[in-house]
């Protein structure tokens, strides 16, 4: 994901990239990118992609720094990682939805926060 404009809290069009599933990120398979702008993103579109960001370095981060040690069936791993497909599938949503010039309806968007707030506050602990 990218943003231009004059500040982060300032942006007039944000490049939403589809987002990458799980073995994507930790295997670091490439695939065409696929991305849509967005013209004057609204702000509950950004935090949400931060936070997808930030999820998605830090699972790489992780995985990095465990290698082979890493026990995939341990369940506090599973848990970081159905998180981080919540925040995925979020902004899933949000790429089709912009593509498709449709609008996300204000329950959808709320419901959403929630999760993505949810998601985040178990992805630090």
């Amino acid at each position: 994901m990218s943003t231009t404009g004059a500040a982060s809290f300032n942006v007039d069009m944000l490049r939403l990239e589809y987002p990458r599933t799980l073995t994507e990120v930790v295997q670091y398979t490439a695939v065409e990118d696929e991305s849509v702008e967005v013209r004057e993103p609204p702000m509950w579109m950004r935090q949400m992609i931060h936070q997808y960001t930030q999820a998605k370095r830090d699972l790489i981060r992780m995985y990095d720094a465990c290698g082979q040690n890493l026990d995939r069936n341990d369940r506090r791993i599973l848990d970081i990682e159905q998180n981080y497909e919540v925040l995925a599938e979020g902004i899933r949503y949000v790429y089709k939805q912009a593509k498709s010039d449709s609008v996300a309806t204000r329950e959808w968007i709320q419901t959403e926060l929630t999760a993505t707030a949810q998601t985040m506050q178990e992805l630090a602990q």
